[in-house]
């Protein structure tokens, strides 16, 4: 298995980590533009202002190539074709105590829905799916310089790094 990158939490105060949560996170490509859902609002984190992968946990009984499926259509309304693995970011956040393993796969869009079907918590925190060309992404995965979305944004451009490796040959 690729680690692709093992990152602290360097943003919030030192705390014991207690718990793992494994999830699943895509690297969605259509058209050569890329997908990342707006976060926009305020939870135990703090403000939110920042761009995410489309992803989320793995449930029970679910494999991560599930998840990303699953994640997909309810978070962007997107039917996707897994076409690649990328690797595995792992991930400390200190204020809730948990590492969170991320298995990172690019997608291909096979249809676009109108309708989402996000959890409410999802709906208070996620704003549009915003289609970013290669170069928007970088800038996007670059603004934000500390708190949450600092921890956010370095777990997803190592893998959008290697997307764009996989992409270009």
């Amino acid at each position: 298995m690729k680690i692709l990158g093992y990152y602290n939490d360097d943003q919030y105060p030192a705390r014991d980590i207690t718990h793992t949560r494994f999830t699943a996170r895509a690297i969605v490509v259509h058209d050569d533009r890329f997908a990342f859902v707006s976060i926009l609002g305020e939870d135990d984190f703090g403000i939110r202002d920042h761009i995410e992968t489309i992803g989320g946990g793995i449930e029970e009984g679910e494999s991560a190539e599930d998840t990303i499926v699953r994640e997909c259509l309810e978070e962007a309304g997107l039917q996707v074709k897994i076409e690649d693995f990328l690797g595995v970011v792992v991930d400390h956040y200190h204020l809730i105590q948990r590492q969170t393993i991320s298995y990172f796969y690019l997608v291909n869009v096979i249809s676009i829905k109108e309708q989402t079907d996000r959890t409410e918590l999802e709906k208070t925190l996620m704003g549009e799916v915003l289609w970013l060309s290669e170069e928007e992404s970088l800038k996007m995965l670059d603004k934000q310089v500390e708190r949450i979305g600092k921890l956010i944004q370095r777990r997803d451009k190592i893998a959008f790094l290697e997307a764009i490796r996989l992409l270009k040959g």
